[in-house]
């Protein structure tokens, strides 16, 4: 080991060294010194903290299915896991947007995986076009 090498470096991977530089960049860019750590976290991997985007792998986003039922199409998380973190960021951004602390406050949660009425109109109107679609193409092949 070199006399300038610090100790803690060896510990770290080269991905960790890539990391823990992008960490930095983006820390110092932000303007700001006081992150949680999962900013630091997003920070690391180049993602942004200035809003939230519910998505840091796509584990959220890829457990939201169309479920099938007897009588009804439901989109739904499929994995509990994932239902489990949507309620705890329902809850996390009602607190936020009620001025309680972000984690602890007992706000009324805000309503992000549900439609709200304009998407609702939207996807309705998508699903009549669709369904058109669907019985002209088999009209044409009878």
């Amino acid at each position: 080991r070199q006399n300038n090498e610090d100790p803690q470096d060896e510990a770290v991977t080269k991905l960790g060294k890539k990391m823990l530089k992008r960490l930095q960049e983006n820390a110092e860019a932000s303007g700001r010194d006081d992150f949680t750590e999962y900013e630091k976290k997003r920070l690391a991997h180049g993602l942004p903290i200035d809003k939230k985007d519910l998505q840091f792998d796509g584990t959220i986003k890829n457990s939201i299915e169309i479920v099938k039922d007897v009588n009804k199409v439901v989109i739904a998380f499929t994995n509990s896991e994932s239902a489990k973190i949507a309620r705890y960021q329902e809850q996390q951004i009602g607190n936020i947007r009620a001025g309680a602390n972000a984690t602890k406050g007992k706000s009324t949660p805000a309503r992000i995986f549900s439609l709200s009425r304009e998407e609702f109109d939207q996807v309705k109107e998508q699903g009549k076009r669709n369904i058109i679609e669907i019985i002209k193409k088999l009209i044409k092949e009878a």
